[in-house]
């Protein structure tokens, strides 16, 4: 049998690596987050819909033409389409332009919670750029909608500073490249440990906390900290006014939060919309409140919402997604086949 050349075999240390991102929900949530290796003219990258944690158990990576990639790119076209290698089925990443544009050997794209918490601010630039990290070299980028626009940033600032091995995305997340898997973990902990937040005072008590009448098909969110939401009224306040904070958040959970002041208002608005059953509710003082069918991916969401929100100091100003933004990622067939696939 005749071996594969190099370029078409994924080191077992990548995938090890990517499972062990994908195994901690700081990090990644859901299927949320890539990771890309490039060898001699391939690029191996996470396909779309798929999740990081079952990379050493699942064949969740594509190969791309990266030299045709990489030309077209240079020639400025951001609409270019990953050629996929061989026989896979599978649909590279969303933000595959952006791992070709990276010039490190191993990419990593995470939705870092302890750095998302900065990334939701108006002040996310000057804050992540003001401090020095060792052998960091950071790149800001503001809010592009994933894709053909974000890859179009991204090359910009790159072209400003060839050597950035860490991107900074605006109401995003986090992009680390290394020539390594060892580089990669260090200059990821480095950020980690710069951007490290503290969560806010001990919650609200969860003794409100209670089931509601069965009429209603809406479950107990399993998750205790997710009542936060509903019970803390400065955080009620927060997903009421800024529910569009990332990308993931709106694709997997919609355009917005579904806040009732109680029960009973929770039951007269499903008898006047019979057909909009939404997967999840916010019940003042009560609860959060999810669909029997629910999907996992949906709920990791709406704990790395949590887990942001309670880690942005309550006096800072936040930016959100405008309705434009919203729609763009709404209305993407990327994104529709993304939650077609969701889990």
């Amino acid at each position: 049998m005749t071996a594969e050349p190099d370029d078409m075999v994924l080191p077992k240390g990548v995938r090890r690596l990517s499972a062990e991102l994908g195994s901690d929900p700081m990090l990644v949530q859901g299927a949320g987050g890539n990771v890309s290796w490039k060898a001699g003219d391939t690029l191996w990258i996470k396909a779309s819909g798929t999740w990081l944690a079952d990379a050493e158990r699942a064949e969740i990576f594509v190969p791309v033409d990266l030299a045709k990639l990489s030309r077209e790119l240079k020639a400025g076209d951001f609409d270019a389409k990953p050629t996929v290698l061989g026989e896979s089925q599978l649909r590279p990443s969303i933000e595959t332009l952006l791992h070709v544009l990276m010039p490190q050997r191993i990419v990593v794209h995470l939705h870092a919670i302890d750095v998302l918490a900065y990334l939701v601010r108006t002040d996310a630039r000057d804050l992540l750029m003001s401090k020095a990290l060792p052998s960091v070299v950071p790149a800001f980028l503001p809010y592009r909608k994933p894709g053909a626009e974000l890859a179009q940033e991204a090359a910009q600032a790159i072209a400003a500073c060839p050597e950035a091995n860490v991107l900074y995305l605006g109401n995003h997340g986090l992009v680390v490249g290394g020539g390594d898997v060892h580089q990669v973990r260090l200059l990821l902990n480095t950020v980690r440990g710069a951007w490290r937040s503290q969560v806010g005072g001990p919650g609200p008590s969860r003794d409100a906390i209670r089931p509601l009448t069965p009429d209603l098909a809406l479950k107990w969110c399993p998750l205790a900290g997710l009542h936060d939401l509903a019970l803390d009224e400065q955080l009620l306040g927060r997903l009421q006014s800024s529910w569009a904070l990332y990308p993931d958040h709106v694709v997997f959970l919609g355009p917005m939060a579904r806040v009732f002041d109680n029960e009973t208002a929770l039951r007269e608005w499903t008898r006047n919309h019979p057909d909009q059953a939404p997967d999840v509710v916010f019940v003042r003082g009560m609860g959060v409140y999810g669909a029997h069918s629910m999907a996992a991916g949906k709920l990791a969401q709406l704990q790395c919402f949590r887990d942001v929100l309670v880690r942005v100091p309550r006096s800072a100003s936040l930016r959100t997604l405008n309705d434009q933004d919203v729609r763009a990622l709404l209305n993407w067939d990327a994104e529709h086949y993304r939650m077609q696939l969701a889990k």
